[in-house]
């Protein structure tokens, strides 16, 4: 796992060979205040994050791309023209659209001596871009279901209704509300219903 040191003045203690890829620093980056680095890293939470995380020993999460293709951006403080492999905020659909971008949930962790004294952060890069991607096309194929005009029902095995789209509604005269109260068995009139002899 991608893994970076910092000390309480957030300068760099040490650093995994993965990361050092991922952020492209080199071993004489070590005790340089990562402010001072140029790493071609565009999302601007990472030293408030590292300071909240110093003040209130929490860690905290958030997620990040890695773009593969070059990106004009004028209005990027960091770096005017981005480079392949570099890391910054984007919207999800721009980085989902982009097949060979990789997406990181960027963790930052108190870093504790064997005392329990805070001597700075830790920071991992782990990869979740497989997740993302999956995440995502469910959504889709959800939202494709869910305003299909065709009736779409789901069910549990007793037959208790857990999903009820747009074209059930107006099938089934049901609202999505009303429909989650009740059994499929519910939705068949009463002399269509097949009558079981025990």
């Amino acid at each position: 796992i991608p893994t970076l040191f910092l000390d309480v003045s957030l300068r760099i203690k040490r650093f995994t060979p993965s990361i050092g890829r991922l952020l492209t620093l080199r071993q004489a980056d070590i005790d340089r205040p990562i402010s001072e680095l140029s790493l071609k890293f565009a999302d601007t939470a990472l030293l408030p994050d590292c300071q909240e995380v110093l003040s209130r020993h929490l860690p905290m999460e958030r997620e990040v791309w890695e773009l593969a293709n070059e990106i004009d951006n004028e209005s990027d403080p960091f770096q005017a023209k981005l480079k392949p492999g570099d890391l910054r905020s984007v919207s999800l659909d721009s980085a989902l659209s982009d097949q060979k971008s990789r997406c990181y949930l960027r963790r930052i962790l108190p870093y504790r001596t064997h005392e329990g004294r805070v001597e700075g952060v830790i920071i991992t890069f782990i990869d979740i871009t497989n997740r993302i991607h999956s995440e995502s096309q469910s959504r889709r194929l959800a939202s494709v279901l869910l305003d299909s005009n065709d009736a779409v029902t789901i069910q549990d095995l007793s037959g208790k209704i857990i999903a009820w789209n747009r074209g059930a509604e107006r099938m089934y005269g049901f609202s999505e509300a009303e429909a989650l109260q009740m059994n499929i068995r519910q939705t068949i009139p009463k002399d269509a219903q097949v009558k079981v002899e025990s």
